[in-house]
């Protein structure tokens, strides 16, 4: 009798065991069908179906489409990523399958939910897109070219001003230039007061504007005098970079033409490299030493210092159908060819050493100096507020105005004609978002639609987020909520 049930009792684990154990046959047992829903909604519950916009700002009015939401809005409940805001529709017996509400200050991006009745429904995933404020700081965005007049904030004027670069103790130096002179001003960051920092009136005389420079012209003849403070002549700068090293010391850079001139701490002025153009037009494109290569500097310099020696960094520039690399110890030769390219300009050094350059298409030169396209202008990108795909071409509408990248690695760029000027951020998986659109006009300081940004040059994205721009004959601030 004891070992029939030590049998039995094998029979039966053995049996079990294959049944645990054994992985079920998906061709021969498939599942009749779905798993039913848990919670359907009721005929009587509420819906969401859609909402008519997928995006927005603050204050920016929602519609939601949906069923049973009733007559009484005091009823409803709505919250968009978790925040609740009041409820403008339903107001009248005829309305029951839509609601609106306004979107909530910083709600940021999630999904749109509706209550009522202690049951809940919840509708697509609502983008929310800080609110953009824009302020003038210094100069005015739409006075004429009246000259230079030197003072504190909007009461200063500026003339032509084409780059700009801040030091440690957040002071700001303006590479402008006209007809009343080509000067690098000082904005001081504690009391916004401008000065003139270097440089000086080219004495009314128009010619030096198309006179071929040499080195350490006279004081009293213009274009490339080497000379302290005021007493310095510039031509047509067109960027400037700066270098700093501990104790409130610094250079800048400026490049000018023919030349990369350099400022130190104490305003004195001086050839950094460069040389007189040919006479001819011919061999302005060639390497050599500090002095013996012949350059055309057509852009902003770029500038990597080189980790305790400020005075001598790394210095990249357009130079015609090439951008040159001047090394430390002064040598200047092509560090990327860009004669074959479609479009120049805007050259932007990433965080890993690689540039970005151009707008349409955009290009990506690599630490080594190899150029590849990053976009081409019918390129898809995906617009993360509406989940749609857009054509790069249209994403940067005519061409781009200025381009920076931020701590995070995105790109920010401000494009558009002076009627419609656009500011998108393209993230690093090349997802973007459009910030903001301006509608052309006199310009005007204010949030989102209210302000209006004209003519924007260069700008550069501060380590808290803010955004410093050039806009015709001032500098403006933009903040983000």
């Amino acid at each position: 009798m004891k070992n029939y049930i030590c049998v039995l009792l094998i029979v039966l684990f053995v049996a079990g065991c294959s049944k645990t154990g054994d992985a079920p046959n998906p061709g021969t047992n498939p599942p009749s069908n779905p798993p039913p829903i848990s919670n359907p909604p009721g005929p009587d519950d509420i819906q969401i179906t859609s909402l008519d916009i997928s995006y927005g700002y603050t204050g920016d009015a929602i519609r939601i489409t949906g069923k049973n939401f009733g007559t009484d809005k005091t009823a409803l409940t709505i919250k968009i990523n978790g925040i609740a805001t009041p409820v403008l529709m339903p107001n009248s017996p005829m309305v029951v399958s839509e609601c609106s509400v306004k979107i909530p200050a910083h709600c940021g991006t999630g999904a749109v939910t509706v209550s009522r009745n202690g049951k809940t429904a919840t509708g697509p995933v609502f983008y929310y897109i800080p609110s953009t404020t824009l302020t003038t700081l210094y100069g005015m965005p739409n006075v004429p070219n009246t000259g230079f007049v030197n003072g504190a904030g909007t009461n200063m004027r500026m003339q032509t001003p084409v780059d700009f670069v801040f030091d440690k103790s957040n002071n700001i130096y303006v590479a402008d230039h006209g007809t009343n002179g080509n000067l690098v001003r000082k904005i001081n960051g504690s009391t916004g007061v401008i000065s003139t920092f270097s440089g000086g009136p080219l004495n009314g005389n128009t010619a030096n504007f198309t006179t071929y420079w040499t080195i350490g012209l006279p004081a009293g003849s213009g274009g490339n005098s080497d000379v302290n403070g005021g007493q310095a002549r510039f031509h047509l700068p067109y960027g400037i970079g700066i270098s700093e090293g501990s104790g409130g010391v610094f250079k800048l850079f400026v490049g000018e033409s023919s030349f990369i001139r350099v400022i130190n701490e104490a305003t004195a002025t001086g050839v950094f490299a460069g040389n007189k153009k040919d006479s001819a037009s011919t061999g302005s494109h060639e390497n050599g030493g500090r002095f013996d290569a012949r350059i055309t500097v057509t852009g902003p310099p770029v500038i990597v210092p080189t980790p305790g020696d400020y005075g001598s960094p790394t210095i990249y520039f357009l130079d015609g159908t090439r951008v040159a690399k001047q090394d430390v110890a002064g040598n200047i030769s092509t560090f990327a060819d860009i004669a074959t390219l479609l479009s120049k300009g805007n050259l932007t050094r990433l965080a890993d050493g690689s540039f970005y350059m151009g707008s349409m298409p955009l290009y990506k030169i690599s630490q080594g100096g190899t150029v590849s396209t990053y976009f081409k202008d019918s390129d898809s990108l995906l617009n993360k507020a509406s989940g749609k795909n857009e054509a790069y071409q249209d994403i940067v509408n005519f061409y781009c105005k200025s381009m920076d990248m931020d701590k995070d690695g995105n790109l920010w760029i401000v494009s558009g004609s002076g009627y419609h000027i656009s500011m998108v951020k393209i993230y690093p998986d090349k997802s973007f978002v459009r910030m903001m659109v301006w509608t052309g006009g006199i310009d005007k300081d204010g949030v989102n639609g209210l302000a209006t940004l004209n003519g924007p040059g260069r700008m550069h994205i501060r380590d808290n987020g803010d955004i410093y721009i050039i806009d015709g004959t001032a500098i403006r601030k933009m903040t983000f909520e």
